[in-house]
């Protein structure tokens, strides 16, 4: 579990299922550092009333906090460009998970698309859990994806299934479905061998997995699997650098973004 949250907050939907999941995320002694960020302006007089909404919205949502958990959690008011804000709270707070909101793209959450998002992303160093507000809740963590291509930014994507694992296996039930997605030029028995590989290497971390191969879309593939076990979190790894360079709209990742409605945990590599 996590220890030290970012959660950037708005007065979105999205804010609530986001602390609806923190018992899940959240270890007993974690501290959430919870950030509203208003626009830049140059008329201070203006922003008085914003600030004052600001305030009374960050207290709303401490109050919200506290009725899943006793963690400690500090607010703060921030004004200025939302990814520079987010950039410089990682750097000095250091978080071990940022969770954030999509919800189309309007308002906080509109930051998930396009080139805010590549921004945000090539330069956090934590892994990332993109919440909806339409997804379903759940009180539990056992039906997990993790989607690899085997590469090292997957398997850092694995390290974070790994530190949760620990809560998954105190459940009475406990599923890991490892999926992947083949391209054209591979065999579906080469594809097999990788995942016997790796399944194999998860067994010797302690971590036990279901495999499945499959050619197409990743996203499509991805979105499939998970309306089929019913999953509760996907997890994905991210190369970072000249992929987001090409920008996030298009990627695989962003793709799985659009189609799923269950939490998304992206994660960087090392």
């Amino acid at each position: 579990m996590f220890e030290r949250i970012l959660l950037p907050v708005d007065d979105g939907e999205w804010s609530l299922r986001a602390i609806e999941m923190l018992p899940l995320l959240a270890a007993p002694q974690a501290r959430i550092e919870l950030l509203h960020v208003l626009p830049r302006s140059e008329d201070t007089e203006s922003q008085l009333p914003q600030r004052g909404a600001g305030r009374k919205l960050l207290q709303e949502r401490v109050t919200q906090i506290h009725e899943f958990g006793d963690w400690k959690v500090v607010p703060e008011l921030a004004t200025g460009d939302l990814v520079e804000v987010l950039e410089e709270r990682v750097a000095s707070f250091e978080p071990d998970l940022t969770l954030m909101g999509s919800q189309g793209r309007k308002g906080l959450a509109r930051w998930i698309f396009g080139s805010v998002a590549a921004r945000f992303v090539k330069s956090c160093p934590c892994p990332i859990l993109v919440v909806k507000p339409e997804g379903r809740s759940f009180s539990r963590l056992d039906r997990v994806v993790l989607a690899t291509d085997f590469s090292d930014y997957a398997r850092a994507a694995r390290d974070a299934v790994l530190r949760l694992a620990q809560d998954m296996t105190e459940r009475e039930t406990r599923e890991l479905y490892v999926l992947h997605v083949f391209e054209d030029g591979v065999s579906e028995g080469r594809a097999q061998e990788d995942m016997d590989r790796e399944l194999a290497e998860m067994r010797e971390l302690g971590l036990e997995g279901v495999g499945r191969v499959a050619e197409g879309d990743a996203s499509v593939c991805i979105e499939a699997l998970v309306n089929e076990v019913g999953a509760q979190l996907v997890v994905l790894g991210t190369q970072g650098g000249a992929e987001h360079e090409r920008g996030w709209l298009g990627s695989t990742m962003d793709r799985t973004l659009s189609r799923v409605t269950s939490p998304v945990l992206v994660v960087p590599a090392p």
